[in-house]
């Protein structure tokens, strides 16, 4: 069947590096064969996304056994879709809108995504007014994870946290291990300025284990960079306000700070090791 005049396509290509399990992914030009490193990849498909006014922004995905899932936003709403790794077959799909309906210019967006054998947990935002209608831009953005049952897609939970007028979003990576996900983002705090957190789960029923909020107000705009684990440790990588020399003026008066910090993780306890 041929598509609408009007409908866009897509063609996405997932592949794994089978020594390091990385990922890639691709959505440009017409994708065949394999990306000139010959035996490195295995496990290629392809699938075409027919969709209306298709807009896949800030596309994640990752695998695990013979599933890929892959998170995006179509039509300015959550997608998360679950695939056969050797097939491309979609095996479950799930959209979302914080408001409850896919509204014009009100944007949602996961932005990460990790699963294991049992559980697949995405993290984003979604918002609570157009962007025509925000105070500044990005200004409506909440905090938003969701758990999804990896065989089925039925949702388990769902986090939702953040000031009604001020930006707040997860968006600085997903870890899930040992029956327990941990989010990297950021939050308002009152007078709206953002502070890096740290968020760990239980993996299945969404219980808060514990958090850990930053005293020091992050980089304008809550930047994060990423989150990883390895050993029976965390470590979380933000961007925070720093402080410059007596007498630095204007924007460099403040400057930025890189920070890094690390955790032991593998029970209920809050342990910070590590970290300026």
């Amino acid at each position: 069947m041929r598509p609408d005049k009007d409908l866009m396509s897509l063609r996405i290509l997932f592949a794994s590096d089978v020594s390091t399990g990385t990922g890639k992914e691709s959505t440009v030009g017409e994708i065949t064969g394999d990306d000139g490193r010959g035996e490195d990849w295995d496990d290629f498909f392809t699938r075409r996304l027919v969709l209306p006014d298709l807009s896949l922004k800030e596309p994640d995905f990752c695998r695990r056994g013979d599933r890929v899932v892959a998170v995006g936003s179509v039509n300015d709403d959550w997608m998360v879709r679950c695939y056969d790794a050797h097939s491309g077959a979609v095996r479950w799909s799930q959209s979302y809108s914080l408001l409850g309906e896919s509204l014009p210019g009100v944007y949602d967006a996961p932005i990460q995504v990790a699963m294991d054998d049992a559980t697949v947990v995405v993290a984003g935002y979604g918002s609570t007014k157009a962007v025509a209608d925000e105070l500044y831009p990005k200004a409506s953005r909440d905090w938003v994870v969701r758990a999804y049952d990896v065989e089925t897609g039925r949702l388990l939970w769902s986090d939702h946290s953040g000031s009604p007028s001020d930006t707040d979003e997860a968006n600085g990576g997903v870890v899930l291990i040992d029956g327990r996900a941990y989010v990297l983002g950021f939050l308002a705090d009152a007078e709206g300025a953002p502070h890096t957190l740290l968020r760990a789960y239980d993996s299945r029923s969404g219980r808060v284990v514990w958090n850990d909020e930053l005293s020091r107000t992050s980089f304008p705009g809550g930047v994060t960079i990423t989150l990883a684990a390895s050993e029976g440790r965390l470590t979380a990588v933000s961007y925070v306000n720093g402080t410059r020399p007596p007498g630095s003026t204007g924007y460099n008066s403040v400057g930025v700070d890189l920070l890094v910090r690390t955790y032991q993780i593998g029970d209920d306890r809050l342990e910070h090791r590590l970290g300026n």
